[in-house]
């Protein structure tokens, strides 16, 4: 069972806004943009809003940390 499932727990909700968190990460943007510019890129292509939960800069930080503590677990993000 273990080989064919996924390797992390529970199941990511918000896949779209944590691929531009994760390229935002790897082109080292993520970490020196404010939570204000961070909602500007993510209304630019198209992820922001209620469907993404991501309303406000609290919203986002909420998100954010999120993203963070699975980072934090080691584990690879599978589509």
């Amino acid at each position: 069972y273990r080989l064919r499932v996924a390797p992390y727990r529970g199941k990511i909700r918000h896949k779209a806004l944590w691929h531009t968190f994760s390229i935002l990460d790897q082109t080292g943007l993520l970490s020196t943009l404010r939570h204000r510019e961070i909602l500007e890129v993510c209304d630019e292509v198209g992820i922001g809003g209620f469907e993404s939960r991501i309303q406000s800069e609290k919203h986002l930080g909420d998100r954010l940390r999120e993203y963070r503590e699975f980072q934090k677990r080691g584990f690879v993000i599978t589509p």
